[in-house]
């Protein structure tokens, strides 16, 4: 069945390389975020500069003509947007087009079509473009992670794949050179199948395989996400009646084809979304799997510290509010998984929301690592760096620790900066 401790590294790979593909969406969603904000503000200060032009210029005067006034005031516009700095050559038509799109030109331009020809596309990028884009792309990293798990299942349990026969023509038929060809194009039809029929078949499938539920993939956050998505592609992003359909059973007040816009915020929250799902297939893959019960739970706990380090709080502290600890049986990762749920509670609601748990905690008997947890999400650090200095001198800790573990980020800072005044006081004894 499943036995290999490869397997175990190659499940949590896969979700590895799902966290990171996400993180570099939302890195670049961010970027695309920052230019637009410049793009909006020099817009702004454009309008400004275009209605300051006409608002100034007196009435009834030699100045007083429409062609003089057009021309002051679309120099007043291509002006400001010369002298905005920070914005790359790129992004100036963006800002002229924006800009444009704001104020009433009824005076100044005889070419209505025209006009309305060169904003629209301004218009349709904010509207459906770069965010819509990018909640796309999630999707897709969404769609390849499971794609990726349900084949390395279904490599090492085929029962999964049922009786269903396989048709093979005789050109396929030339190609095959073994029962392990037959299996592979088994496997791969299967995939196809699966991947094409839809997210609820792909949940109704990873629970069968893995005789469990997966958190989170009937939460609105989570379908909702998928179905806009869906809009985006097929419907403009207008929403559609599938949509509606499909979102029936939750609250909200959705008009039959109104925007459904993305931006940065709404993003970020589906990402969560989907890690938290994503989180629980490999969480249950890994339960269901023949490894031995510490290994297991070791890698379910590293999985909490991996989402530290890359700054995933939600989701740790998601899977921490719902993942009963009693049911791991070793000490380490059990009391592993509690410090990093309450990391990343720290991390998002602050230390006083863990104050009376961490305080509470008995690790008399637990270690001088679970002690130093404690000392340091208790706040108290010099007791802390004393303690994490001995742990580095006895080699129990090291400094690569302190630099880089989320738990230490509030004293590795002290920790160094005393271990540099040490060097220098070594070094004025010396000469």
């Amino acid at each position: 069945m499943i036995e290999t401790s490869s397997f175990l590294d190659e499940l949590v790979a896969i979700f590895a390389d799902f966290i990171i593909g996400q993180e570099e969406i939302v890195r670049h969603a961010k970027h695309l975020s920052r230019v637009d904000s410049r793009v909006k503000l020099a817009a702004e200060r454009a309008v400004v500069a275009y209605k300051k032009v006409r608002d100034d210029l007196p009435s009834g005067s030699e100045t007083d003509d429409t062609s003089d006034r057009s021309q002051r005031a679309f120099a007043a516009i291509q002006e400001s947007i010369e002298s905005s700095e920070d914005l790359r050559p790129e992004d100036r038509t963006m800002v002229l087009r924006r800009a444009l799109a704001e104020i009433d030109l009824v005076e100044d331009i005889d070419d209505k079509r025209s006009r309305k020809q060169f904003v629209a596309a301004d218009a349709r990028r904010r509207d459906a473009g770069v965010m819509a884009s990018q909640l796309v792309n999630m999707v897709g990293e969404l769609e390849l992670f499971i794609s990726r798990f349900v084949t390395r299942w279904l490599q090492e349990d085929l029962s999964h794949l049922g009786d269903k026969q396989v048709t093979l023509t005789l050109a396929e038929m030339r190609e095959i050179t073994s029962v392990e060809d037959v299996i592979e194009q088994k496997v791969t039809d299967f995939i196809d199948e699966l991947m094409h029929s839809g997210s609820v078949s792909w949940f109704g499938a990873l629970e069968k395989m893995l005789e469990t539920k997966v958190e989170g993939a009937e939460d609105f956050t989570f379908v909702e996400a998928i179905q806009r998505r869906h809009v985006i592609v097929h419907h403009g992003g207008l929403a559609s009646r599938r949509y509606l359909r499909a979102l029936k059973g939750f609250p909200m007040d959705v008009a039959l084809e109104s925007h459904l816009p993305v931006n940065l915020r709404y993003l970020i929250s589906a990402g969560d979304a989907m890690g938290a799902v994503a989180h629980s297939v490999v969480v249950c893959g890994l339960l269901k799997s023949k490894e031995g019960k510490k290994e297991i739970e070791t890698a379910i706990a590293e999985l909490t510290f991996f989402l530290l380090q890359r700054e995933r709080n939600v989701l740790v502290e998601r899977f921490g509010s719902g993942f009963k600890l009693d049911r791991m049986k070793h000490e380490f990762p059990r009391e592993q998984i509690r410090v990093n749920d309450w990391i990343a509670r720290s991390a998002i609601h602050g230390a006083d929301s863990i104050k009376a748990e961490v305080e509470a905690w008995d690790v008399d008997a637990k270690g001088d690592l679970f002690k130093l947890a404690q000392l340091t999400l208790a706040g108290r650090a010099e007791e802390a760096v004393s303690l994490a200095r001995q742990l580095v001198a006895n080699e129990t800790l090291s400094p690569f620790a302190i630099l880089t573990w989320p738990l230490f980020s509030s004293i590795s800072d002290l920790f160094f900066a005393e271990d540099e005044q040490l060097a220098d006081e070594g070094s004025d004894a010396v000469s």
